[in-house]
């Protein structure tokens, strides 16, 4: 006989399950990539970081540009993290939270690049 919560699993829809189960582990994934560039541990670079133009240009914008946005985006995976279970149940609610509230922090990042 299968535990309670892994019979759960075994009997959602594929699609259910990727896109909650899916968006837990892209929104871990964004706190944990974040941390290093809030710290500031990763120098100017072409692959990893908000590569603006700006940002880009010098490492005096560089480390600011992506502080502020490693901040919002591990903000939103922190905030997804913590209130996922509020989400009521929908095949693609869930990543559509997630990939909402990356698309506003990588719009707000990009505004604050341009004011820098």
């Amino acid at each position: 006989m299968l535990p309670g919560s892994l019979r759960e699993i075994i009997h959602e829809p594929l699609a259910v399950i990727l896109s909650r189960h899916g968006a837990l582990l892209v929104a871990l994934l964004l706190v944990v990539v974040s941390l290093p560039l809030v710290f500031g541990w990763i120098p100017r670079n072409n692959y990893y970081g908000i590569r603006t133009q700006k940002a880009l240009s010098e490492d005096s914008h560089w480390y600011p540009i992506n502080r502020f946005g490693a901040c919002l985006l591990a903000a939103v995976g922190a905030g997804y993290l913590c209130f996922a279970g509020d989400l009521p149940e929908s095949r693609n609610l869930h990543m559509g939270v997630l990939m909402a509230g990356v698309t506003a922090a990588l719009i707000l990042t990009g505004l604050y690049s341009g004011r820098r």
